[in-house]
């Protein structure tokens, strides 16, 4: 536990030393939540989802950027680029499993931009716009459980994805193919109602959809409280899956 925690805050100092990218981190996210947001609340006015209302839709993208921001995992790129320096070698040779030591790197990192971007930007958007808030105290409860389980579950996915990079000459491909999917099928660009019916079956199957969709349709409230405790059951299910691949 102690070397967990060692690397955890190892990555968090890390952040620091480049603090200076701080503004231009919050700047991007508020650009890019400014944007989603005026554009779905125009769609809310104009086709409305069945169980959402116009504010729940205008606040998805809000949430979902959030939620980015927390668990966006470096572990893919991590694995890409210790392969190609070959301090691959060393990491493996400590008495650590590799999983953990980039886990608790990204980690770290999420922690960083958790307290240094994510809230500033959060207050920053709700002194601007309004977005829904939940009514019940227990949904911060279970909303904050489900972005912890989706980061577990988003480095699980780099890292077994990540391992393709050893039969490979260049991780960019694989890199690109790993945005794609998460893109489309985890509810980052859109709510998944709104994708086409043939893909809809397939989202089903996929465990991208716990990533982003399903902790926003719960701090939204879309489900009740036993239906979101169902989807958090679901999450621990896919990491148990994933811990059995790794």
């Amino acid at each position: 536990m102690k070397k967990m925690y060692a690397l955890v805050r190892a990555s968090f100092l890390e952040g620091l030393v480049i603090r200076n990218r701080i503004p231009i981190m919050v700047f991007e996210q508020l650009l890019t939540i400014s944007v989603n947001y005026y554009i779905w609340k125009h769609v809310a006015l104009n086709h409305l989802l069945s169980g959402y209302d116009p504010l729940q839709l205008s606040t998805y993208p809000v949430i979902v950027w959030i939620i980015q921001l927390f668990i966006h995992s470096g572990v893919f790129l991590k694995i890409m680029d210790q392969y190609r320096t070959g301090n691959l070698v060393i990491q493996l040779t400590r008495p650590v499993s590799y999983f953990s030591i980039l886990f608790c790197s990204s980690f770290g990192k999420s922690l960083f931009k958790f307290i240094f971007g994510c809230i500033p930007t959060l207050i920053m958007v709700i002194m601007v716009i309004k977005i829904y808030i939940p009514h019940h105290a227990v949904t911060f409860f279970m909303f904050g459980i489900s972005i912890l389980l989706s980061a577990v579950l988003l480095a699980q996915m780099d890292y077994c994805l990540g391992r393709m990079i050893f039969i490979t000459e260049n991780g960019n491909g694989l890199f690109m193919f790993r945005c794609l999917l998460v893109d489309i099928f985890s509810g980052i660009l859109f709510p998944i109602e709104y994708a086409p019916h043939f893909l809809k079956g397939i989202i089903k199957i996929l465990p991208l959809r716990f990533l982003y969709y399903f902790p926003a349709s719960i701090y939204l409230e879309i489900y009740s409280i036993e239906e979101s405790a169902v989807v958090l059951f679901q999450q621990l299910g896919w990491i148990v899956i994933g811990i059995w691949m790794i």
